[in-house]
């Protein structure tokens, strides 16, 4: 085994987060009498527009949040006490679907036995939350090993954040792989970084976007890059 670090994006990597925020969202929209797929694409152009804010500190949290609300309400203008109770009704059943993808444990347990082989998530969220999301989907042993952009200073698809995690870990990049599946944050940021990136196409239709990169369609296809053994089904293999 040539590698000595998996780092893994976490949502919609690990956990199946967009299904988890379409359960939220439902609440939301019938709450408000809206279409669940107008909330769905409200909510996701306000999260590009202010997250990046919250994570440099340029925005509060929680009025980032009550921006992706506002969004889904416009052209009806809301409270922000209105807001906070839109929501915690969204938090409560979000929180409740954090799931994790079916292969996730089996593939972790073959991991996590591997000698000598480090593992970290390397996510964009908040530490708070990361750190449930990781409790929630049965792996809790992961959450000393959470990066993000509060702990390291940078955010994917910075190489500072992949460079803080080599170091916190004792590896150089070229030792350590990133899992994930945003092209941009996870492939391209952990190439510039040095890293070995594999892309997770969990259902993408875009199957010539990555030529030269490893790409797989579930986390079995760690088996052939990381040639341990651990259970091994559907490759993709390389684009």
């Amino acid at each position: 085994m040539r590698f000595s670090a998996v780092f893994f994006d976490l949502d919609d990597t690990l956990v199946d987060n967009r299904t988890a925020e379409r359960h939220g969202l439902q609440v939301v929209a019938t709450s408000m009498g809206i279409d669940p797929s107008l909330a769905e694409q409200r909510w996701s152009t306000s999260l590009r527009s202010t997250w990046h804010l919250a994570l440099e500190g340029r925005m509060d949290v929680t009025e980032s949040r009550r921006q992706r609300i506002r969004a889904i309400a416009a052209p009806n203008p809301i409270s922000d006490f209105d807001a906070d109770q839109h929501l915690a009704h969204y938090q409560a059943v979000y929180r409740q679907h954090w799931k994790p993808f079916p292969e996730v444990l089996e593939v972790f347990g073959g991991l996590l036995a591997a000698p000598g082989l480090a593992l970290a998530v390397v996510t964009n969220g908040m530490p708070d939350q990361q750190a449930d999301k990781l409790r929630a989907i049965g792996l809790p042993g992961l959450v000393p090993h959470l990066v993000t952009p509060a702990i390291a200073g940078f955010r994917k698809p910075h190489s500072g954040i992949f460079h803080y995690a080599c170091t916190r870990f004792g590896c150089l990049p070229e030792q350590c792989i990133h899992v994930g599946d945003h092209f941009d944050d996870d492939v391209v940021g952990a190439k510039a970084a040095g890293l070995t990136p594999v892309w997770l196409r969990r259902n993408s239709l875009d199957l010539a976007a990555a030529p030269g990169h490893d790409c797989i369609d579930n986390l079995y296809g760690l088996a052939d890059i990381l040639e341990l053994p651990i259970p091994s089904t559907k490759i993709v293999g390389e684009a």
